[in-house]
């Protein structure tokens, strides 16, 4: 009788894996696993220890399943993920936990296809999934163009508890390497750091699950 059941187990196992279409595995196989140096690498203002680990889509979607961790997606293409990315690692090492990378550009440069953009069915597909499965939900309702989806800005960090949404980020800001403003301020004259205030927003997201 185990045996039947683990029979059974393994052919659901395996016609999930099938489920995926030739168009959504060709997009996911341009994904680009990057190391720490990397990372230190892409971002400008990252130094020292890197705690970002890459994670590509299928990796992403057992975790969101299951899993206690930290999610950060974006990617170094973008001026946001840049201003942002020092300081998630600085709350990551204050921690000690890990914060893994999903970037939606699954060949991580700007260049590539985002699946928020829902260019065609296959990505249309895959990226729907995904936001079901990480349970985000837009505050504001907005979703791609076009599509029933909610929209993802990046950088967006989101942190999950045995596999629960417990909370987000999904500050927008740039950093000129001492101050973190907002770009609107800019337009009105003004230079606000909000670099204290976003430290310590991740640092109360990041203690959700230590």
């Amino acid at each position: 009788m185990k045996r039947l059941i683990s029979l059974v187990l393994i052919f659901l196992f395996l016609m999930g894996c099938n489920r995926m279409s030739v168009e959504q595995k060709a997009i996911l196989n341009n994904y680009v696993e990057l190391s720490s140096e990397d990372y230190l690498a892409n971002y400008e203002y990252l130094t020292g220890e890197c705690r970002i680990v890459s994670i590509d889509y299928n990796e992403t979607m057992k975790k969101l399943k299951k899993d206690s961790f930290v999610l950060y997606v974006g990617g170094a293409w973008c001026p946001n993920c840049q201003a942002s990315i020092k300081f998630i690692n600085d709350v990551a090492i204050e921690t000690g936990l890990v914060v893994y990378n999903f970037d939606t550009r699954i060949g991580g440069k700007r260049e590539n296809l985002d699946i928020r953009n829902c260019e065609n069915k296959a990505s249309y597909d895959l990226y729907k999934d995904f936001i079901e499965a990480s349970e985000f939900v837009h505050p504001e309702g907005i979703t791609t163009e076009n599509t029933d989806v909610y929209r993802l800005s990046v950088p967006t960090v989101l942190v999950y508890d045995k596999g629960v949404l417990v909370g987000y980020n999904s500050a927008e800001y740039l950093y000129d390497g001492i101050t973190l403003f907002d770009p609107i301020d800019i337009e009105n004259e003004d230079k606000i750091d909000y670099s204290e205030n976003y430290y310590n927003n991740l640092l109360d997201l990041f203690r959700k699950i230590i």
